[in-house]
């Protein structure tokens, strides 16, 4: 007997065993066909709609750096902020209808790039003077408070994505103006971006965090080294990227525990060349400098299998 008669006469087993007729397995059947082709259908408009979302992006910054210097002020507003606020209206009114799901997130992404441009570029041809960075401060502050108040209305993934960015902008500008060092600046910001993170690890956002955890890992290590070095206390630098390794088993991040690891052997070869790159004992230090990767490598491939790996 072959494996199609066996399957067959499987189904038909468990048919009768739970009085199912054959109208009602085609009918499962044919909704299963249907699924699948619904979820292609989807990916397809997806697809297709982050692409017209791109040409029409691209269409008009073409059309206006053509046409740029042959515009008046009122049609340059009107080009860059007019449009944006007019895509904006249109991915609020396409969140109303299920039918243009696929054409919301370009709509935003599209209208969070236009907009920005469009205030800047209204400031710059009514307003003469003054320090660029608070032209930024105002838009960065404007858009914030647009998307976290569209994105607390609908939690879509793209809306919390361009509140994140404005919220970076709007505190980096605003930490500028303080008149802050660039590298508490990255401290900062890139803190901030690790701990909301950690903060949304357990929500639907989750799969859009690797970005973010990337980013700040990066701005806040950077910071920190720049920091730190050639200080008396740079080997504080060593004992944070610990404290890393140790968070990225608790938020059970990969990201984080990489990021650490490779700060931390980082602080390693620079200390290594400050202190011994010019001394007898450096052939020595180099063996212990690698017995120490060796040994780092092991740590984090042991915390990746016990914390994180398979939760």
């Amino acid at each position: 007997m072959s494996d199609r008669e066996q399957g067959l006469e499987q189904i038909v087993a468990l048919a009768r065993q739970h009085g199912l007729s054959s109208a009602e397995i085609g009918a499962a059947l044919a909704e299963t066909r249907s699924d699948s082709q619904r979820r292609a259908t989807g990916i397809a408009g997806r697809v297709l709609a982050a692409l017209g979302g791109i040409l029409v992006l691209a269409g008009i910054s073409v059309l206006v750096s053509f046409n740029w210097d042959a515009f008046n002020s009122a049609a340059r507003i009107i080009i860059t902020l007019g449009t944006g606020i007019a895509v904006f209206v249109i991915a609020l009114l396409a969140m109303r209808d299920e039918k243009y799901r696929a054409t919301r997130t370009p709509l935003f992404l599209v209208a969070a790039a236009l907009q920005p441009i469009g205030m800047l570029v209204a400031m710059d041809e009514l307003f003469s003077g003054g320090d660029w960075r608070q032209a930024v401060l105002i838009t960065a502050g404007v858009m914030l408070l647009q998307q976290g108040a569209v994105f607390w209305q609908y939690r879509t993934a793209v809306l919390l994505s361009t509140t994140i960015v404005f919220s970076l902008g709007f505190l980096g500008v605003g930490l500028e103006l303080l008149d802050a060092r660039q590298e508490y600046i990255a401290i900062v910001l890139g803190a901030g971006l690790v701990g909301l993170s950690i903060g949304l690890r357990n929500t639907v956002y989750r799969p859009t965090l690797a970005l973010w955890y990337v980013l700040g890992t990066v701005a806040f290590y950077g910071g920190l080294f720049t920091a730190l070095e050639n200080t008396p206390i740079d080997l504080l630098y060593a004992v944070v990227a610990c404290g890393g390794l140790v968070l990225s088993t608790y938020v059970q991040s990969r990201i984080v525990l990489f990021g650490s690891t490779i700060a931390l052997l980082g602080y390693i070869g620079y200390f290594t060349d400050r202190y011994f790159v010019d001394s007898i004992g450096w052939p020595l230090a180099l063996i212990m400098l690698g017995l120490i990767l060796v040994g780092l490598s092991l740590l984090a491939v042991r915390l990746d299998r016990r914390h994180i790996a398979g939760k």
